[in-house]
């Protein structure tokens, strides 16, 4: 026989339980967004599967250029832009822009399945199951820009977890233990190693990327070995600057290479030491897209980048604001 204390607890548990279940929220499904069957698009994606929050590197990781937490950047509308192409809409290239914090990485797969990577972020920000959710089982070439630790940690976690044909960098090295990790990934995997400078290029399928820079290395400043990347799907011509500052805008400046291109990877988290005035002019990019952590410490992206860009009336995207791209 059940007391009345008993039924008065019984009662109240079964209301609490009952209330929870009516006011708890619902899960929400988000389905990928679509874009028009014919040209290149840009859209904001759904394979994202961490939990997007205020993110920071790691205080041993100097690769960034430090502002004032907080500062406030007002972006303009963010409106999915159309780019002209002449590849087959029916298998097209696709580029991903994931968002991994405060770090970069970048993944072009192409309409034959080949598979490139451009800098994985930080170790354990989720580009593994990035690529796993995209059915993504090999990495055909792999890009480190620099050996700074949010571009080269995931790379260390995609080496552990899927085959990878070959890895491309700049040939500078870090004292860190994550570099270390990258060069025993990179052995582990039996990836073909690969050091590249400007005026060299490597195919990927029927299309290659040509290197821009480093001419040379900077050990004093590692963001200036980066890897500068362009490449061209159709009519659409891609420059992924890394986190070159701008010394090496300069240079490219003065190297007589083209630099006018549609789609620009902006440097260094859209960061006030790149994106130059005088270096935008010549890309005159017709978009923008930036890899920066929500709430970072380092400002990124700069109001003065951010408005060096709309002075040359590029659409901006970052990942800060529409996660993976």
């Amino acid at each position: 026989m059940i007391n009345r204390s008993f039924k008065v607890i019984l009662l109240f548990t079964l209301t609490l339980f009952i209330l929870g279940c009516i006011l708890a929220p619902l899960p929400i499904t988000s389905q990928p967004a679509t874009a028009t069957p014919s040209p290149t698009s840009l859209i904001t994606d759904t394979v994202s599967p961490p939990t997007r929050t205020p993110t920071a590197v790691p205080a041993t990781d100097t690769a960034q250029s430090a502002a004032p937490t907080g500062t406030a950047t007002t972006l303009p509308s963010l409106t999915p832009v159309v780019l002209p192409t002449d590849v087959s809409s029916s298998n097209p290239f696709k580029v991903y822009f994931f968002d991994v914090g405060q770090g970069d990485s970048t993944l072009i797969l192409g309409p034959d399945g080949r598979t490139a990577l451009i800098d994985g972020g930080d170790s354990g920000t989720g580009l593994v199951q990035y690529l796993q959710n995209l059915g993504i089982q090999r990495i055909d070439l792999m890009f480190a820009t620099h050996p700074h630790a949010d571009h080269i940690g995931g790379l260390v976690d995609v080496l552990n977890a899927m085959p990878v044909a070959q890895v491309v960098t700049s040939g500078e090295i870090n004292t860190t233990s994550v570099f270390e990790r990258f060069l025993d990934g990179i052995d582990r995997a039996g990836a073909e190693y690969v050091e590249a400078k400007r005026g060299d290029s490597i195919p990927f399928g029927n299309v290659s990327f040509q290197f821009l820079s480093p001419a040379h290395l900077s050990p004093d400043n590692l963001n200036n070995s980066s890897l500068v990347l362009k490449f061209k799907i159709g009519k659409t011509t891609f420059l992924f600057m890394g986190d070159a500052e701008r010394e090496i805008e300069s240079e490219l400046l003065g190297s007589g290479e083209s630099l006018d291109v549609d789609i620009l990877k902006v440097g260094h988290h859209a960061s006030k030491s790149s994106s130059t005035p005088a270096f935008l002019n010549a890309v005159s990019p017709k978009t923008a897209l930036y890899s920066a952590g929500i709430g970072n410490s380092y400002g990124h992206p700069a109001p003065q980048t951010i408005s060096a860009l709309q002075t040359v009336d590029a659409a901006i995207y970052g990942t800060d604001q529409l996660g993976t791209i």
